[in-house]
């Protein structure tokens, strides 16, 4: 397994002046057919953007996260590959599909390294880089919908334990590691609770009620506060770390079920959540953190399907499955 060159495909989003976004100009060549999720590596620069119906299908692109030209494409499986993750202290990058298997990837080689079985349906994947471990939230069996959290022992890859999260019928959908406190926090779909997981003990310790649909988190790590996407009403709940508790609740104006990412920036305290309005409205929100107000601006192409941001230079990453598919970037000034 290794890497097949193709063509790249970028949009560029520039900042305006007082920190807005503006409109943008845009290049655009092609990608992939429908890109699907994102993962930074630092250690090596490179997004890696798992596809999971394109051509070639069932593989994951590799892009150069600095000017976003295109490096090759990884080939995995004949499954869907969901998520993805990078975990820049090993330099491994994890990938989970519909076969029911984590990709583990060597990051200085881009080839796969070794895989581990999970859980049904894995839709998550998220890493503590201080401890090593790594956490895949599965959906749950068909019919029954129990979400799991597979825990797994990044040094040897191996699992270390199953923890059951929600109720029978829950759905489990997201989640988002805080390393500084070694707590992971497990979106329920069904259930619209996020439930605490001690990383030291491997237990739920508390379930925290959000809003309908509970789906996608990122944690600021600085403020230790939790972001949470409710799909059904169209808000951000936003949790409070050391207590654990909802402090406030994000409208995301305009929105109509369709928040597609979330990412937080903890160096400017700010969240960016990514949605469309069906047709070719698509849009980008951003959350101010010191007093959860918003603005919004337009993004130049349509079906924004998810959203990342490098907290190092505050460069915003969205995916599309416009056309061919796209990345682009939103860059500060």
């Amino acid at each position: 397994m290794g890497i097949v060159g193709n063509k790249s495909s970028r949009y560029w989003i520039n900042y305006g002046g007082g920190g807005q976004l503006s409109y943008p100009t845009s290049l655009t060549t092609t990608l992939s057919e429908s890109p699907n999720w994102m993962a930074l590596n630092k250690t090596t620069n490179k997004i890696y953007v798992s596809d999971d119906a394109g051509s070639p299908a069932y593989s994951i692109a590799l892009v150069n996260a600095a000017n976003l030209n295109f490096i090759g494409y990884i080939f995995l499986s004949s499954a869907e590959i969901n998520v993805i993750a990078a975990n820049p202290s090993t330099n491994k990058i994890y990938a989970a599909g519909a076969s029911n298997t984590l990709y583990v990837i060597d990051g200085s080689t881009d080839t796969l390294k070794t895989t581990v079985a999970v859980g049904d349906t894995p839709f998550g994947v998220a890493i503590n880089s201080i401890t090593n471990r790594i956490y895949v939230i599965n959906e749950g069996v068909s019919g029954t919908g129990q979400g799991t959290v597979t825990v797994i022992d990044g040094s040897n890859d191996t699992v270390i334990t199953t923890i059951n999260v929600g109720s029978s019928t829950g759905i489990g959908s997201f989640v988002s590691v805080n390393p500084n406190t070694n707590k992971i926090y497990a979106s329920v779909y069904e259930d619209g609770i996020v439930a605490v997981i001690d990383g030291k003990t491997n237990t739920v310790i508390k379930n925290i009620t959000v809003g309908n649909l509970a789906f996608g988190s990122s944690i600021n790590t600085i403020t230790n506060k939790i972001y949470v996407i409710n799909l059904l009403d169209n808000t951000v709940s936003v949790i409070d770390g050391n207590a654990d508790v909802v402090t406030a609740t994000v409208t995301i104006p305009g929105a109509s079920s369709d928040l597609n990412g979330i990412s937080a920036n903890p160096n400017n305290n700010r969240t960016y959540v990514a949605f469309t309005t069906g047709g070719s409205a698509n849009y980008v929100t951003v959350i101010k953190g010191s007093d959860y107000s918003t603005y919004t601006v337009t993004a130049p192409f349509n079906s924004i399907r998810n959203i990342l941001v490098d907290p190092t230079t505050d460069v915003v990453y969205v995916d599309t499955a416009q056309a061919t598919g796209t990345i682009g970037a939103i860059l500060s000034q």
